[in-house]
């Protein structure tokens, strides 16, 4: 699908989305589009496309568990978005991923919270207009977990992600240092 099918604000609110949803944010905690975007069909197909979509085995996906967490939420964003049930619809691709999540077998709780998984993480800069020249960082964390086995967690902490973001943002200063 093209990027360019979506206005700039609409894209801007579900790269953003995506971000968070893959920095595993609790579902209170994300930045949900408006209902304007999600109604878009367009919106819902970029949204499956970039955060559900299991075909590429490439992809550092969440956990099943997160997945089905933020995809009801989702749903129901995406269900009270419509205005006209003639026009508007809610895309198959999420419907048939929210049927396969809710009859996936799931850890329970405990186990839940032991287990390490992949996190991405976008720098903070300005937006690139393709998605592909966004640089990320992919952790495998513990979100649960602050401290253990005489380590931060396996977490990364805020301050860090800020710092780095900061490096990005001004290469003039990684230039000046280097080689000192």
């Amino acid at each position: 699908m093209t990027q360019g099918s979506l206005s700039e604000e609409a894209l801007r609110q579900i790269r953003l989305f995506r971000r968070q949803y893959l920095q595993l944010l609790d579902a209170q905690n994300l930045a949900w589009p408006s209902s304007e975007t999600l109604r878009s069909s367009q919106a819902q197909e970029w949204i499956y496309e970039h955060l559900f979509q299991t075909d590429d085995v490439s992809r550092f996906l969440p956990p099943e568990r997160y997945r089905l967490l933020i995809l009801k939420p989702l749903m129901f964003k995406i269900e009270n978005s419509i205005v006209d049930p003639e026009e508007d619809e809610i895309s198959d691709n999420l419907m048939s991923t929210l049927a396969e999540l809710m009859f996936s077998p799931m850890p329970d709780d405990a186990t839940a919270a032991q287990q390490r998984n992949w996190v991405t993480y976008t720098p903070l800069s300005k937006d690139s207009p393709s998605l592909d020249k966004e640089p990320e960082l992919k952790l495998l964390e513990n979100r649960a977990v602050i401290s253990g086995a005489g380590t931060t967690g396996l977490r990364t902490w805020e301050a860090a992600l800020h710092l780095s973001s900061y490096l990005i943002s001004t290469p003039e200063l990684i230039a000046s240092i280097k080689g000192k």
